[in-house]
């Protein structure tokens, strides 16, 4: 590939735009989780598919039914009851509202209960048993109360203003009524605690059931009960509202159950769950659980942030040396160009926006986002020779303004050369939903610490796409960080993204392979202070996903108002690894129990105190009180590629020391530390072939 051809394509020429069977399902290639030969059609777990209409299943399909119609009866009922028949205030509406639904709040605790606390060797029927009484005596207990009178005895009152009432009206009104309410609010809620905690357990079993199931037909159980829940939830809301309607409850028709005989149908239909639980649903016993290891290991859990960054979502990617070269080239034409349009928007536009080729999309502190329109690309649209209908059809964006940090700072968060980095750089700057890096082509050295040329692919969520109205956009593309100069001689930093392809590349499943191409600089304008210049074109597909795809690209470009804190708080990781080591071979100083910042006495603990700890800056050691300590959250990469953020204990002058520390000493030590012994999760290989495989979009 000659450099004409780099340039003539650097663009994102139209002819490249993907064509309309893109949406297509026959377009992406099937791929199918692989199926283990020691189960049943790729089941997860022994025992066979669960048969609907076995004893178990029907057991476990009436808890849903009577979950469904008890959520469906006793909402539905506050209206009515609590409203029309109690005359209750706004506020004790939503107040009954609210403790009717909190139960719901804690099916996390009543889970913890159930695994951690089995009763008789099981950890599921029990419970739900437990759950079923409480609900049950709750609904006898309310069947049994007197409901008393209505506020309005007359029911035609009720179409009575206030300031119109008589004496006669004033002296038949039972002003007492709504200080009943309060109770049934409170045992119904004791109600919800019953059902929602043998709900839990159901929906325990019903995890357990759908892992027995193959991979063709899982989900059949868990459609099934749901459906259930759903006719019944539908059920209670239609027997409320035709038989829980007469007058005193604010309805219109002649007859009406009374809430106490409502109560009553709803016990006398879940008598039967009770047996129906114990006899009909079968449950192996289960060993008791730590109670501390359990709790351990959900803290852990919830510390962990789940992405989808993989090792590599491809086959082995081959490299020839031409490829090298080839994606040498693109990189290099991509940043001749928009560096050459960089220096005139600083020297002939004076950094100031064209209004009649640019309109603003979003804005974030003091840097904008822009969106090209349909005409006018010649000063800060595409090269020239690019006709305006190649481009038109094309979304371009300009970002321009200043972030708050150094440029070796931002520098710093932008270069991430591996999987474990890039992992960490989004943590902080939140830019991308999955990656991978495929290959390394340049890696940084010491004496470049922030140079570096790699292949990638990354994912973005695009809203609207858990409704599979769209899908989401993936990007394979080659990236491109370091410094140039300006003609004035200032040091600039750059950061390329600019789509490619390879034959191992394949379009993966549920997605759609976009185009990009985004070239940003970074400049030094003052202390702390750096100025921000971004180009991008996208080729994202078509139709309604251009209206979407548009706002999430300029999240994108003002993530890098982010890049900045991405680099400080990677310093003062590294900063924190160095005095951990030195701590481990030389151990941790003795400090003395007062506050290293303000001096003042670290005191004894007062009672309630136990769960604290005294806290210390994991810089220096030494103690800080409450007034002082400073918290950074931190992320950390673990083996398998999970994120664990934590909070870490700083004193201000710990903090300010690392954070203010050069950017490139810390590089050159990440750099340092990777050579002994950190590898990089990539695959890829060097071919020796001299056919260069790379398509440039």
């Amino acid at each position: 590939m000659d450099k004409g051809d780099i340039i003539d394509r650097v663009s994102l020429s139209s002819d490249t735009v993907q064509s309309k069977d893109l949406e297509s399902e026959n377009h992406f290639e099937e791929q199918k989780s692989p199926i283990s030969s020691g189960t049943n059609g790729g089941a997860l777990r022994e025992g066979g598919a669960p048969n609907l209409l076995s004893k178990d299943c029907v057991g476990l399909l009436v808890q849903y039914a009577a979950i469904g119609l008890i959520y469906g009866v006793l909402p539905s009922t506050t209206y009515p009851f609590l409203q029309n028949y109690f005359n209750v205030s706004g506020p004790q509406m939503i107040t009954a509202d609210t403790l009717l639904f909190l139960p719901w709040s804690f099916k996390c605790f009543y889970g913890i209960l159930s695994d951690c606390v089995p009763l008789w060797g099981y950890r599921r029927r029990p419970w739900m048993v437990i759950g079923w009484i409480i609900c049950l005596s709750m609904l006898i207990i309310m069947a049994c109360m007197p409901a008393g009178d209505p506020y309005y005895t007359v029911s035609a009152d009720r179409d009575i203003k206030p300031a119109d009432y008589t004496p006669e009206i004033k002296a038949r009104i039972n002003s007492t009524a709504a200080s009943q309410a309060a109770k049934y609010v409170m045992i119904m809620c004791f109600a919800g605690v019953g059902y929602v905690l043998a709900d839990v357990c159901a929906d325990s079993i019903v995890v357990e059931f759908a892992q027995r199931e193959p991979l063709e037909s899982r989900g059949k159980t868990q459609s099934a009960i749901y459906t259930v829940r759903t006719v019944f939830v539908i059920i209670g809301q239609l027997l409320t509202g035709f038989c829980f309607n007469g007058e005193k409850y604010g309805g219109d028709f002649d007859f009406s159950l009374t809430f106490p005989q409502l109560m009553i149908i709803l016990a006398v239909l879940l008598v039967p769950v009770l047996p129906m639980t114990w006899f009909f649903i079968k449950e192996e016993k289960k060993p008791h659980v730590n109670f501390m290891l359990y709790i351990r290991e959900l803290w852990e859990l919830i510390q962990k942030r789940v992405g989808r960054f993989t090792v590599n979502p491809f086959t082995e990617l081959i490299l020839t040396p031409s490829d090298t070269n080839t994606l040498h080239e693109i990189s290099s034409a991509v940043l001749a160009w928009n560096l050459s349009r960089y220096e005139d928007f600083i020297e002939v536009d004076k950094g100031e926006i064209d209004q009649n080729h640019w309109k603003l999309v979003k804005s974030r502190d003091n840097t904008r986002v822009f969106q090209g329109k349909t005409e006018g690309h010649s000063r800060h649209g595409m090269p020239p020779h690019q006709t305006a209908e190649a481009l038109s059809d094309l979304p371009s964006l300009l970002c321009v303004g200043t972030a708050i940090g150094e440029m070796e700072d931002m520098m710093f968060g932008v270069i991430n050369p591996t999987l474990e980095i890039m992992r960490i750089k989004a943590s902080y700057v939140d830019d991308v939903s999955g990656a991978a890096v495929l290959a390394n082509i340049v890696d940084p050295t010491v004496e470049n610490p922030f140079n570096s040329l790699v292949v990638k692919w990354m994912e973005m969520d695009i809203p609207l796409q858990s409704m599979g109205i769209v899908r989401n956009r993936d990007y394979i593309y080659v990236e491109a960080t370091g410094f140039v100069h300006l003609p004035s001689g200032e040091k600039v930093g750059y950061h390329i993204m600019h789509s490619v392809d390879f034959p191992e590349t394949h379009k993966l499943p549920n997605r759609v392979r976009a185009n990009l191409s985004i070239c940003g600089f970074f400049r030094q304008l003052r202390p702390n202070v750096s100025d921000i210049f971004v180009t991008g074109l996208m080729d994202p597909g078509y139709g309604i996903t251009r209206m979407l795809v548009v706002p999430t690209m300029a999240n994108v470009l003002l993530s890098m108002l982010k890049y900045a804190h991405c680099g400080q708080m990677k310093k003062l990781q590294h900063t924190l690894e160095m005095r951990y080591a030195e701590a481990k071979e030389l151990g941790t100083p003795n400090r003395e129990h007062v506050c290293i910042t303000c001096n003042a006495p670290i005191t004894n603990r007062k009672f309630g105190d136990f769960s604290k700890s005294d806290a210390t800056c994991k810089l220096c050691f030494g103690y800080v009180c409450h007034g002082c300590k400073i918290q950074r959250k931190l992320s950390f990469v673990t083996p398998d590629l999970l994120l664990a953020q934590r909070g870490v204990t700083f004193c201000a002058v710990c903090l300010n020391d690392a954070i203010r520390a050069p950017a490139a000493d810390a590089a050159r030590a990440q750099i340092v530390t990777s050579a002994n012994g950190v590898s990089k999760n990539h695959s890829y290989k060097h071919c020796s072939s001299e056919t260069s495989n790379v398509s440039e979009y």
